[in-house]
């Protein structure tokens, strides 16, 4: 999926932010990254986890632990409650970051 041109600057922008919150370590942050440049103009990604993991030199294990800190912070989430069952969805940047995503 490629980012379209408008979303560019309003992705980078967004990433900064989560970057200078000064909360995330170099590598929450390298992950956030690495899912800002893979998002369509829903702000998802189709990336895995094993992707994730190779390309950012990490074992799975590492970016799953890393990734749930993201998402206990309102960064990213993969997961969305459907008639109330939980359902595995592509990775979801929060647009909104800090707060909570918007429903």
């Amino acid at each position: 999926m490629s980012t379209q041109t408008y979303e560019s600057s309003s992705l980078r922008r967004w990433a900064l932010q989560v970057n200078e919150c000064g909360r995330f370590s170099p590598e929450q942050v390298q992950l956030v990254w690495m899912l800002a440049v893979s998002v369509n103009d829903r702000w998802e990604s189709d990336v895995s986890i094993d992707r994730l993991s190779a390309d950012a030199g990490m074992s799975v294990d590492e970016v799953r632990h890393h990734l749930e800190v993201l998402r206990e912070n309102n960064v990213v989430s993969w997961f969305a409650r459907v008639c109330g069952e939980w359902v595995s969805t592509p990775f979801t940047l929060n647009r909104s970051f800090p707060k909570p995503a918007v429903r």
